[in-house]
């Protein structure tokens, strides 16, 4: 099929808790691997006030995404040390370079949008999933 809409409530994969994606986020894999897309990435993520992200790196995407509502902080880190803070808010867009180890710290409930592109196979099997 050449056109998909997706329901963000009833389709998409969710992508498992664990030392990579800990508790108080959830992420819904809509657009990936999976579905058959290989130059783009969606995915539809929900952070619990509090939620600090595992530091992580897609060496060969730029990681975009757009704040629907919340705000937080998106963290830049070198050598497993955090060099830089850069604050966020609904209505802002996420843009991290390739090869940059980042994060994010959600200081309210967030909903953001976005994902590596193109896609980064390596990150999802680090979250433990196959296509």
């Amino acid at each position: 099929m050449a056109i998909n809409v997706y329901d963000t409530e009833r389709d998409g994969t969710p992508m498992p808790n664990g030392p990579a994606l800990p508790a108080g986020s959830r992420v819904k894999m809509m657009v990936w691997p999976g579905v058959g897309a290989t130059t783009g990435s969606l995915h539809f993520v929900k952070c619990d006030a509090g939620f600090e992200g595992a530091p992580h790196v897609h060496e060969l995407a730029d990681d975009i995404g757009y704040v629907i509502e919340g705000e937080g902080f998106m963290l830049e880190w070198r050598d497993g040390v955090e060099v830089a803070r850069y604050p966020f808010r609904a209505g802002d867009v996420l843009y991290v370079e390739p090869g940059t180890w980042h994060s994010h710290v959600a200081t309210t409930d967030c909903v953001i949008v976005g994902g590596p592109c193109p896609p980064d196979p390596e990150a999802y099997r680090s979250y433990g999933m196959t296509w």
